[in-house]
């Protein structure tokens, strides 16, 4: 795009136009996106292609076995803790104590229902 006439032969080049807005650097950004684009495709496809085909429910079994193992873990645990061996024995001896409180309740209701009413 080089204009001929009297000015150029000349020497002078300010009649000469070049787009302001095209610059070298702006050509070689405009694939850019697309090559960001395209390589993270790839990496995803081959990604995919190299991870092991586990179905959904496979996962969820072996998450759900992990689960039940250590929560079964955490009762053994807790269950021979100091603490839980106390807390058992102060709701047996509670238990004891609510039997023989109930039972003589009952005790003297029934020699109070014995009892003849006195005769008016």
């Amino acid at each position: 795009m080089v204009p001929s006439g009297p000015s150029v032969a000349n020497g002078d080049l300010t009649c000469l136009s070049f787009p302001s807005q095209v610059q070298p650097s702006d050509r070689m950004r405009r694939p850019l996106p697309l090559l960001f684009v395209l390589l993270a495709l790839l990496a995803a496809f081959a990604q995919a292609q190299d991870a092991p085909k586990e179905s959904l429910v496979a996962k969820v079994q072996v998450f759900a076995q992990q689960a039940i193992q250590k929560t079964q873990e955490r009762f053994t645990t807790l269950r021979e803790s100091e603490a839980a061996q106390q807390a058992r024995e102060w709701i047996t001896n509670g238990w004891a104590n609510a039997v023989q409180y109930f039972g003589r309740v009952k005790e003297k209701i029934a020699t109070f229902l014995k009892t003849p009413a006195p005769a008016a």
